[in-house]
């Protein structure tokens, strides 16, 4: 999963290797991307070589041929699993996800960042990334982000009451969460993590 930057890295460093046939040093990348050092070069490198969009063999990089059949979906801004907090902005960075997540259009699909550990249990990690596919509609059960009276949002599983709507979280150290009202963000489609 690449940032923007990172993305756009990649894309310089690719055109640079289909123009010229060969894999420029760092001081060459460094140039024509802007950046201020060879270190920093490097970091970008060993980045789009653990996400395989390069590799090394015999101290030599290559591009790898990458499948195109990806899509880019916003990753809108934070949210808690824990208590709720303020509506989310767009941070205006992109993340790539293969394009069977999104059929038949990507306008549907969108991410967060989720900080906490609320729906740890539901295998939902702090600084994991959801993949939510929007909806104002959700059944008891779903896990969905909602949006609360006071513009507060929060990662939950749903519960449909008679009177109400009970948020669930997936940690027994963190308390539900009742309300009369509520709107639907989106439910969760998928779960992102990077492992150190």
């Amino acid at each position: 999963m690449l940032t923007k930057k990172q993305k756009e890295f990649y894309d310089r460093l690719k055109d640079f290797v289909n123009r010229n046939g060969y894999f420029p040093s760092f001081r060459e990348i460094a140039k024509f991307t802007g950046l201020r050092s060879t270190n920093s070069v490097w970091k970008y490198i060993k980045k789009l070589e653990s996400e395989g969009y390069v590799f090394e063999k015999n101290g030599k990089y290559s591009i790898v041929e990458m499948n195109e059949n990806f899509i880019k979906i916003p990753l809108m801004g934070f949210v808690p699993a824990g208590s709720p907090a303020e509506i989310f902005s767009e941070l205006g960075e992109e993340i790539e996800l293969p394009s069977w997540f999104a059929e038949p259009s990507n306008k549907e699909i969108i991410a967060f960042k989720v900080k906490g550990l609320s729906m740890k249990d539901a295998y939902i990690n702090d600084g994991d990334i959801v993949i939510l596919k929007k909806t104002e509609n959700a059944l008891s059960g779903d896990t969905v982000i909602a949006l609360l009276e006071d513009n507060s949002i929060t990662l939950k599983k749903l519960k449909i009451l008679k009177d109400g709507f009970l948020l669930v979280p997936e940690n027994e150290e963190y308390q539900p969460i009742k309300v009369k009202e509520l709107r639907i963000i989106g439910k969760v489609v998928g779960v992102l993590r990077k492992y150190e």
